[in-house]
Formats: C-alpha cells, structure tokens, sequence
C-alpha cells in the first residue's frame, strides 16, 4: 500500500489550513482590512493597473527563466515547473510568518526536480543577497540627508564590493598554512555554498 500520496496530500492541506488560518487571524484583528483593500484597488487608474501587470509578468517571467537556466542540468525543471514554484515560493512568502515560506523553495526544488537541498539553498542564499545589494542601492539613491559626494562614493564601495565577491566566488587560491583556522575552513565552504548558488 503506497502512503506517499495521502502523506502528501495530508501536508499539502495542513500548509493550506495554516495559511488560511493566518489570513482569519489577520482579519479577526483588522475588520476594516478587506474594506481598505478594495477600496485601494478601486482608486488605482486603468494606466497605473496595466503598468503594474506588466511589470508583474515580467517579473515572474524573468524569475522563472532564471531559475530554469540555474537549474538547467535537472531535465525536470521545465521553464513553466520553475515559474509555478516561483509563484508558491512568492505566496508562502506573504503568508507563513517569520520568512518560514523560504523554506518552500528548497523543498520545490527537491520534490519537483530531486535538485539537492545544499544546491537550492545556496541558490536561495546568493538570491538574497542580489535582493540586500539592491535594497542597499535604494537606500544610497533616496536616503534623506547625503550629499551627493557621499551618495557617490557608497555606490561606488558597493559595487566594489559586488566585483570582489565575484572574484572570491571563481578564485580557488588558498595558501595551505590558513586552512589550519577554523575561520578560514567556514570561510571556504561559504564560499563553496555560493558558488553553487552563482549561475554562471
């Protein structure tokens, strides 16, 4: 008697409950959160909708393509497997408090194309970190108070940064009397995790 399917569906409906919980919670605490919702949606010009779809699309499209191409050598992980996890990664995300949803990644990964959890991992790992560069370009570009010289000078540190990363990533130097510090050893294997997660 084969039980991996009912487990499964078991799993896939308690996440589901979870989930819907939440959101009852949400709305027990806000009455007027539904309301505000729509009402919010309703304001917003036909233009402004169009623009926000589009980029919307878009965005998920490139998601998807980016994940397919990583992943490429899993036969499994078709461009439209990788899209729908993109899309259940995103709604775990919103939904299951303390970043928890990040976990689906990995474990969508596992269960639709058997990619290990160490690769997808550090794929989510290197992900979040284009996300931190981004937010930290954000914060130099409209954080009230600096003056241009120094809104230029931090972006110029950060994309220093950014290049030696990328150099750190492909260099395989190690001088053979560092590996003996324990440092130095966790030092390689981030390394190594990030690398994994670096499409190249």
């Amino acid at each position: 008697m084969n039980l991996r399917v009912p487990f499964r569906r078991v799993k896939n409906l308690a996440a589901l409950a979870l989930s819907l919980l939440f959101m009852a919670w949400l709305i027990w605490r806000e009455p007027g959160l539904i309301s505000n919702f729509f009402s919010a949606l309703a304001s917003m010009p036909a233009w402004l909708w169009a623009v926000v779809l589009t980029g919307l699309f878009v965005s998920y499209a490139l998601r998807g393509a980016r994940v397919a191409f990583e992943f490429r050598a899993f036969p499994k992980l078709t461009f439209f497997k990788s899209l729908q996890i993109i899309f259940l990664h995103n709604a775990a995300v919103n939904f299951l408090p303390f970043r928890s949803g990040e976990l689906a990644f990995p474990f969508l990964l596992k269960r639709v194309a058997q990619v290990p959890l160490v690769q997808s991992v550090s794929s989510l790992l290197y992900l979040r970190l284009q996300d931190a560069s981004v937010v930290l370009m954000l914060c130099l570009a409209f954080w009230p108070g600096l003056s241009m010289p120094v809104r230029l000078a931090l972006t110029v540190l950060l994309i220093m940064a950014a290049l030696v990363l990328q150099f750190w990533l492909k260099s395989s130097f190690t001088h053979p009397r560092w590996t003996k510090w324990a440092m130095v050893r966790q030092w390689h294997k981030l390394r190594e995790a990030l690398r994994n997660g670096n499409p190249q």
